[in-house]
């Protein structure tokens, strides 16, 4: 029947947006490393070992996106998480060193029973 093909139809639409938008945050963050590594000299401090390190795993992961433009919303998620896990320490750092102390909050490792 019609209904069961609109609602198959709607689910893919559903789908390929979700895809879409996976696609998309990976290529913004790739982007968002890649202005941070370009302003580096000048308002960002970071290595040049550490530019490197940035340039490269954004260069990786954009050479993946080439060659698998239709990978699916969980390959794309997936490929995210690697680079935020190679990339998050050195940016962690970059905070660190540019105001002295943390500017935003990490998941807490004390234990909730603990009192100060």
């Amino acid at each position: 029947s019609s209904g069961i093909n609109a609602e198959y139809g709607a689910d893919e639409d559903r789908a390929a947006k979700s895809r879409v938008e996976a696609k998309a945050q990976l290529e913004n963050y790739i982007n968002g490393i890649k202005i941070s590594t370009d302003m580096s000299n000048s308002q960002i401090p970071l290595s040049p070992e550490d530019v490197e390190a940035l340039k490269q795993t954004c260069d990786e992961a954009q050479k993946w996106i080439d060659v698998n433009p239709d990978a699916t919303e969980q390959q794309f998620k997936g490929k995210l998480t690697e680079i935020e896990r190679k990339c998050s320490p050195i940016i962690i750092k970059v905070y660190q060193n540019m105001s002295g102390q943390q500017q935003f909050s990490f998941p807490q490792t004390k234990k909730m029973n603990d009192v100060d």
